[in-house]
């Protein structure tokens, strides 16, 4: 959710980590570093006065996809805290993205990035298939590489997820899926999941909420 408060300032949403911020409306459409996890940013664009209302129709293509959202959104309204939706190139395809922040279940919210792109595949008969890539991501903190390693061997705590070093030396935690062969259930199940893990690693690395 971006709007233009009664100060003209804008209030928008940092898309990597959920972090909320108040500039100056003259400020749009420049980029900038988020405060809070560091990554660089472009300030949006606005000019309502209102917060909008949030349509999941209108940031997904995929019509599976936005009624997944819409389903998971309607159940865990109380825990959602912000919704930012934007384009993003991920490996060079353009993303539908839903960046929200997420209430978890230690008192504090964690931003998790849900995406969704078409991707081509080649059979093994030389056919070419389309197939829509589901994404969940959230960010740690940063680390290096060799911390990551030896964190990860030492306590495997990042059961189904993807652990890897992304820009700036961010910790990731990702999960990539089959839109086609997902459901509402195992849908709910990674964002949670993604969320208390994040949360526990957090801990385990830092020591409390630095991210």
């Amino acid at each position: 959710m971006t709007y233009q408060n009664e100060a003209n300032e804008i209030v928008f949403y940092c898309p990597h980590c959920g972090n909320e911020m108040t500039v100056a409306a003259e400020n749009s459409g420049k980029k900038g570093r988020c405060p809070k996890c560091k990554m660089v940013i472009t300030i949006p664009i606005h000019t309502m006065n209102v917060p909008e209302l949030f349509d999941p129709n209108t940031v997904f293509h995929q019509k599976k996809m936005s009624q997944l959202y819409k389903d998971f959104s309607d159940k865990h309204d109380a825990d959602i805290l912000a919704q930012l939706p934007q384009v993003m190139k991920i490996s060079g395809i353009d993303f539908d993205v839903l960046a929200i922040t997420l209430r978890t279940d230690l008192a504090r919210s964690r931003g998790v990035v849900i995406g969704c792109a078409p991707f081509y595949n080649e059979s093994v008969s030389g056919e070419t298939y389309e197939y829509n890539r589901l994404s969940f991501l959230t960010q740690i903190g940063k680390i290096t590489k060799h911390d990551m390693s030896t964190f990860v061997m030492r306590t495997m705590m990042v059961n189904m997820f993807s652990a890897y070093i992304g820009e700036d030396d961010m910790f990731n935690l990702s999960v990539i899926r089959r839109l086609e062969n997902i459901d509402f259930d195992e849908f709910e199940e990674i964002v949670y999941e993604l969320a208390k893990y994040g949360d526990r690693i957090e801990d385990a690395l830092f020591g409390g909420d630095v991210h």
